[in-house]
């Protein structure tokens, strides 16, 4: 009985994980992919295009070299 147990508490252990990160997969799937992005779009007044990095390969956006992070002098720095 025991060792029986140890198989099923192993096979939840591997199995629980793979299917919660597939679930959320599945989820933010139907979440980039549904209708909500449309409506924000149009609440917004563009196109999904516009709204979704990414989503036009064809379209071009130019970044700039000179644009760069800079922590400002008085940051909090820790040791």
């Amino acid at each position: 009985m025991s060792t029986l147990f140890r198989l099923l508490v192993a096979a939840f252990v591997c199995i629980a994980p793979t299917a919660l990160f597939l679930g959320l997969w599945h989820g933010l799937q139907r979440m980039q992919n549904g209708e909500l992005i449309e409506r924000v779009a149009a609440n917004q007044g563009v196109t999904v295009e516009d709204l979704v990095p990414g989503a036009n390969p064809y379209t071009t956006r130019e970044v700039d070299p000179t644009d760069q992070y800079v922590v400002p002098p008085d940051h909090d720095r820790r040791p």
